[in-house]
């Protein structure tokens, strides 16, 4: 029987919250999942647990979520870079000399396949699950922009400044989110493993969003434009999963994405950005066969 625990790690720039199952044994690989912006490692725990007893797991809070204790001013994030660095110096705390199965979803898929195609030997392989990135047609114009200070805020980033942060009760913010939004899909176990890990009591006896909603929206004006250029730079084995239904993957940039032997691809009809939590399981069985074949 495999056990989870949870614990700070510490970094350079201070305390980073991960939820580990280390019962797999040292030949067993070891596994990192990197969660989406404004999630938190907690939420894709129903997905990851039921794999434990075949891989060491390592799931981590991304600065500025979840229950991570690292400087998050919303005004200094400019790009993805800083999460990255933040995941290089987390896997290196754990002083492996082989390489890491990596899999992340959304911008945690992103920030995970360019910190393993900046850092040789890091990564055995990487799974992709509905990265977020500027389409590639875009990218050099969005960047042009946002280095000029011209560019206008997004449709997320706006959504994102909206959000309520605190709330009087757990109760009335699970009954506010409960089926509504992006949370409309999801089972009962999953929203209530995104509280556990993103919210906190607050000073007036309520509680807030552990992502403040001000860094989540600076996490999206900080999208990376560089991930086809690092999709080049990564020669490793490599497997994509992508949606129909507000994909953050445009069916133009899929070959992009492929355009290197040892990668794969699957596509899910009548699914959205939200795969591990719809369709754990074949999400599960990805990572297996990605592991099988690295």
């Amino acid at each position: 029987m495999t056990s989870l625990t949870r614990q700070y790690r510490q970094i350079p720039d201070g305390e980073v919250w991960t939820l580990e199952w280390r019962d797999a044994g040292e030949r067993a690989p070891w596994l990192h999942f990197l969660h989406a912006t404004g999630m938190n490692a907690e939420l894709y725990r129903p997905l990851l647990a039921p794999l434990a007893g075949e891989f060491n797991i390592v799931a981590s809070d991304a600065r500025g979520h979840g229950m991570t204790k690292l400087p998050a001013d919303p005004d200094q994030l400019q790009r993805w870079t800083t999460y990255q660095d933040d995941l290089g110096a987390l896997l290196a705390s754990y002083g492996r000399s082989e390489p890491w199965l990596l899999a992340g979803h959304s911008m945690g898929a992103t920030v995970t396949l360019e910190l393993a195609a900046r850092t040789p030997g890091l990564a055995r392989a990487v799974l992709m699950i509905e990265p977020a990135t500027v389409p590639f047609a875009n990218a050099a114009a969005f960047e042009a922009e946002r280095v000029a200070g011209t560019s206008g805020p997004s449709h997320m980033d706006a959504q994102a400044r909206r959000r309520r942060r605190d709330w009087p009760s757990l109760a009335e913010l699970r009954a506010a989110y409960h089926g509504r939004g992006v949370f409309k899909t999801w089972g009962d176990e999953w929203l209530d493993a995104y509280l556990a890990g993103g919210t906190r009591p607050n000073a007036e006896g309520g509680v807030s969003l552990s992502c403040d909603p001000l860094w989540e929206a600076a996490t999206f004006r900080a999208v990376s434009a560089t991930l086809e250029a690092s999709l080049h730079d990564w020669h490793g084995p490599m497997a994509l999963l992508f949606a129909n239904e507000g994909s953050t993957v445009t069916r133009a940039d899929v070959p992009v994405f492929m355009a290197r032997p040892g990668r794969t691809e699957a596509y899910f009809e009548q699914a959205g950005h939200f795969l591990p939590v719809e369709h754990p399981d074949e999400v599960a069985a990805a990572i297996r066969e990605l592991a099988a074949r690295s």
